[in-house]
């Protein structure tokens, strides 16, 4: 009979604490996805600017290659 009566004490606690700990798990939850979108974000951000950077490195490469082939030829010409 105590030992009913222990529980019955003991259980609104419980559900309480699961309460309290589902909503903890919601925050936290929350702002997890939160975090998430701002680095996708960030990393989406970073990824166009190391895309637009490469593709002016090559543009560059490709024009100081066609000088140089465009000297080469002009200096075998001579």
């Amino acid at each position: 009979m105590k030992a009913k009566l222990q529980e019955e004490k003991r259980a609104p606690q419980a559900e309480e604490r699961l309460q309290l700990t589902i909503s903890n798990n919601v925050n936290i939850t929350e702002r997890l996805q939160e975090e998430f979108i701002t680095l996708a974000r960030e990393i989406s951000s970073t990824f166009h600017t190391n895309e637009k950077i490469a593709i002016q490195a090559l543009t560059e490469a490709n024009e100081m290659q066609s000088q140089l082939f465009s000297t080469s030829a002009q200096a075998k010409m001579e």
